[in-house]
């Protein structure tokens, strides 16, 4: 959580997004811990790359950016390929109250398979 206060250099009117952002993170990293029962290795570049992508996703949502969307094929193959992956990032999903677009849903799937691979 250190990394995430870091890199948003948060000035006195951005504390209380900060905390907000890294609550949020912090829950979503207990929802995958918690499904698929492990510890995660917060030392692993798979670590400090899914909480990034978690960074600028509520960066993004802030500012209301758009991003470009996912073709549903490759959608489709993820799911299928990573199932369990998928189904909790439709947990990380119902935790947001809202529908994620399918391009955040595919790089939060594949996010969330990298960093649960033993």
């Amino acid at each position: 959580m250190h990394l995430i206060n870091a890199q948003l250099n948060p000035s006195s009117n951005e504390f209380s997004n900060v905390f907000e952002i890294t609550q949020k993170v912090q829950d979503i990293l207990n929802i995958v811990k918690y499904t698929f029962k492990i510890e995660l290795d917060e030392k692993s570049l798979d670590f400090e790359r899914f909480v990034t992508h978690l960074r600028f996703f509520f960066r993004r949502e802030k500012v209301q950016a758009k991003g470009t969307e996912a073709d549903d094929f490759l959608l489709l193959q993820i799911k299928a390929t990573y199932e369990d992956a998928y189904n909790c990032m439709k947990k990380v999903e119902q935790y947001l109250g809202k529908v994620l677009s399918s391009s955040q849903q595919l790089y939060l799937t594949v996010h969330i398979q990298r960093v649960t691979q033993l």
